[in-house]
């Protein structure tokens, strides 16, 4: 009778655990599949923000160049008492523009530096040194500008940065502009990266991000990072991408809290015991 007993125990305790068994090994099979379906569409999506943050900045600049191109069609018919104040005033619409230059070629040997004059001078700096750094740029660069230049006869003006080596004065971007005559000429615009995060792109990372994200701009080589949270804390990003417009920035975005994974093992764990519950 004992031995009938025991083994009508064993074999309800194994069509008890047999089952809870299965499910268990199936749940922590499932576990790896789910985080490479869900990993995924969160992989899209964290994509699907980064392009809006680079395309939105794109737009900004864009939107720059146009006036830039206007504004210079208006320089060029003002008289020279009057040009000091406006381009003053012009540069002052633009904080994070730290400098704007005209060449009519590649092998211009006169740059241009908007608001640089011997007598009246915008900017504390040494012009030769300076009009020797962009020349050795555009023919560093002659490659590029003639596309550029391609892409203008096509009637599409493109933007495009250039190497600097270092952001210290600022990153470049280049693009061809024609006069009202309608000459072809070169304009660069000197932008400070930090200065164009914290003006330009900190609005629209908060926006994006709200509570859900943390988006963060930054340069491991000048130990620089900005959070969409308003600090300067270096964290992890769970994806990141450079910055169409500073290639020597990075932007990427983290879950705030748990990562997708840790959500992922959070329900599958929850599961388990659910199951060994029953």
């Amino acid at each position: 009778m004992n031995k009938t007993v025991k083994r009508i125990v064993v074999i309800l305790i194994i069509l008890i655990l047999l089952p809870a068994a299965f499910l268990t090994i199936n749940e922590i099979i499932s576990l790896n599949q789910n985080e490479e379906v869900i990993g995924r569409i969160y992989s899209n999506q964290l994509d699907a923000i980064l392009y809006s943050v680079n395309q939105y900045s794109e737009d900004v600049v864009s939107s720059w160049a146009s006036r830039i191109d206007a504004f210079l069609d208006d320089v060029d018919e003002l008289n020279k008492e009057q040009i000091p104040a406006t381009v003053d005033s012009f540069y002052n619409q633009f904080p994070s523009l730290s400098a704007i230059f005209v060449a009519d070629s590649i092998n211009d040997a006169h740059i241009v530096l908007l608001g640089w004059d011997e007598n009246d001078n915008y900017f504390s700096v040494d012009y030769s040194q300076f009009n020797e750094n962009i020349n050795n740029l555009l023919l560093k660069n002659e490659a590029l500008i003639k596309r550029l230049f391609t892409y203008k006869q096509a009637g599409y003006r493109k933007l495009e940065p250039v190497e600097t080596g270092t952001t210290e004065n600022g990153s470049i971007l280049l693009f061809i502009d024609a006069t009202s005559k309608g000459t072809k000429r070169i304009i660069g615009m000197v932008i400070d990266p930090k200065e164009f995060t914290y003006r330009i792109l900190s609005p629209k990372l908060q926006e994006i991000a709200q509570q859900e994200f943390v988006i963060s701009v930054f340069n491991p080589a000048e130990n620089f990072q900005f959070n969409s949270s308003i600090d300067f804390k270096v964290r992890e990003v769970q994806q990141s991408k450079a910055l169409w417009i500073f290639p020597n920035y990075s932007f990427g975005i983290s879950l705030v809290g748990q990562t997708i994974e840790d959500l992922v093992q959070q329900r599958a764990i929850t599961n388990i015991l659910l199951i060994g519950l029953l």
